[in-house]
């Protein structure tokens, strides 16, 4: 019971400081997105320029969440394929596939890359493609009003398989801001998977659809009937033969001679101009 609610505790902690952290970002990309708005052309191609020559810097050491960080800003500035296939790069070594495939799908069908970034994206697609894994989410219950996420990602594909990262993944289904029900699930590499969420019922429904224990019927037996002598005859029958038995396996027992002990043996990078 105290692990449970250990268990309870830690799962809304956990929830409510994803929560935290995904309205800061919000509202620092909101920040970011109205001081962008105030710059001139050249402005913008410069702070562009910057952020990735960051972007560029902490990807090289490795700091792979920050450079999608200074990518994801740099391309809202300008939206060159360099920097897209660079975001789509880190966001690959982070294991989110499925980001970087969707970035390296906009460069190659997208009009401002050149041949040789194109290029770079198609191989890198050709790497990535089959490590995806494949995941069915299905809901079980009333689903109106629900959504479900996976890593914090809307999920829209229900009761078939989509591509997801492999790895440790976390289904949650929410209605709003309630969280009905969580479930991991480990998706292998250029694998398949699948994980069902539920609805929970309210009580009082369940009160109201749970059937009463059929009652027990009591033989009836209706006075001067012969019933009764009857019944009665066939229990006292049944106890003496069992008493015969009992005496006829003693006398047995006693002419065979002492019996044996069975206790022993009972069985056992592109550059952006």
């Amino acid at each position: 019971m105290r692990l449970g609610i250990w268990l309870a505790l830690s799962l809304a902690l956990a929830a409510l400081c994803t929560g935290l952290g995904a309205a800061h970002a919000q509202e620092e990309e909101a920040e970011q997105a109205a001081d962008a708005a105030e710059l001139s052309e050249e402005e913008r191609t410069e702070r562009a320029r910057t952020l990735f020559g960051e972007g560029l810097e902490l990807a090289d050491a490795g700091d792979w969440d920050r450079a999608v960080h200074r990518f994801r800003r740099a391309l809202e500035l300008r939206a060159a394929a360099p920097i897209r296939y660079n975001l789509a790069t880190s966001l690959a070594r982070m294991g989110r596939l499925v980001e970087a495939l969707e970035e390296c799908a906009a460069i190659v069908e997208g009009p401002e890359a050149d041949d040789a970034v194109k290029e770079a994206a198609r191989a890198l697609q050709v790497e990535l493609d089959p490590r995806l894994g494949r995941l069915t989410i299905s809901v079980r219950g009333d689903a109106t009003g629900t959504h479900v996420t996976l890593d914090g990602r809307p999920w829209e594909t229900l009761g078939a398989p989509a591509a997801a990262d492999p790895g440790i993944r976390v289904a949650r289904l929410m209605r709003e801001m309630e969280e009905l029900d969580i479930e991991e699930v480990d998706v292998p590499e250029g694998g398949t998977a699948q994980v069902q969420l539920e609805v929970p019922v309210p009580l009082a429904v369940v009160a109201e659809t749970t059937p009463d224990p059929d009652p027990i019927e009591e033989p009836i037996v209706e006075p001067g009937s012969d019933d009764g002598l009857i019944i009665g005859l066939i229990v006292g029958a049944g106890v003496l033969a069992v008493g015969a038995a009992i005496l006829i396996a003693v006398l047995v027992s006693d002419q065979s001679g002492p019996q044996p002990s069975m206790g022993d043996f009972m069985p056992g990078v592109l550059e952006f101009d």
